[in-house]
């Protein structure tokens, strides 16, 4: 079936400061930086082989925030390697004192 994606290309999401936002998964995640342009966009990857797989947009400091279960974004998912990873993710988190709002196990991943 040559209509059907092969796989997701990359998730676009609008941030009020792409500088702060980049910063922040290029810390916490390692994110690749593939092209920057100051106060406007970021395109980053964990797969240096790709352009990006996240586009952030920058919307400005004033941007309403999203409401809980309006249409729009839900979530994206980042797959680890190993079990171990993602604990040492979780660690990267807690000690960031980041807030995790809730952890799911979706079962199907």
């Amino acid at each position: 079936m040559s209509h059907t994606p092969r796989v997701l290309g990359h998730v676009n999401v609008y941030v009020r400061n792409v500088e702060r936002a980049r910063e922040w998964y290029e810390d916490l995640l390692g994110l690749h930086v593939y092209d920057y342009i100051p106060g406007v966009a970021a395109f980053m990857s964990a797969d240096l082989d790709s352009s990006h797989e996240l586009a952030l947009m920058e919307v400005g400091e004033d941007a309403p925030a999203q409401v809980k279960g309006q249409v729009g974004l839900n979530h994206m998912a980042w797959s680890m390697h190993s079990l171990e990873d993602l604990g040492e993710l979780y660690q990267r988190i807690k000690d960031r004192n980041i807030q995790i709002d809730h952890v799911a196990d979706h079962g199907i991943s």
